[in-house]
């Protein structure tokens, strides 16, 4: 296990778990409860959804992000992120 602040992530588990509902909201805040189906449907890791929250927060570098293009389990997580309410972006501002 790896220490990040108070916590002890086990890096092995996050490849291979599927968060908990309870997980989800942890790493990726208040989203809908329909979100939450959704993601569990697509049997994403815990590590596929720490990929997809990067993307949906617009956190990186634009251009390393254009190097890492979405695909897989990973682009669905983000379609599904930036559907919620908590992600979507206003396209009026």
């Amino acid at each position: 296990m790896r220490p990040i602040g108070k916590h002890h992530v086990d890096l092995k588990r996050t490849a291979v778990t599927v968060p908990t509902s309870d997980e989800m909201r942890h790493l990726a805040g208040p989203i809908a409860d329909h979100a939450v189906v959704a993601v569990l449907e697509t049997g994403a890791t815990i590590a596929d959804l720490e990929a997809a929250l990067i993307y949906a927060r617009g956190e990186g570098n634009y251009i390393d992000r254009l190097g890492h293009p979405l695909n897989g389990k990973v682009a669905q997580l983000a379609d599904i992120l930036a559907n919620d309410d908590l992600y979507a972006v206003d396209d009026e501002r």
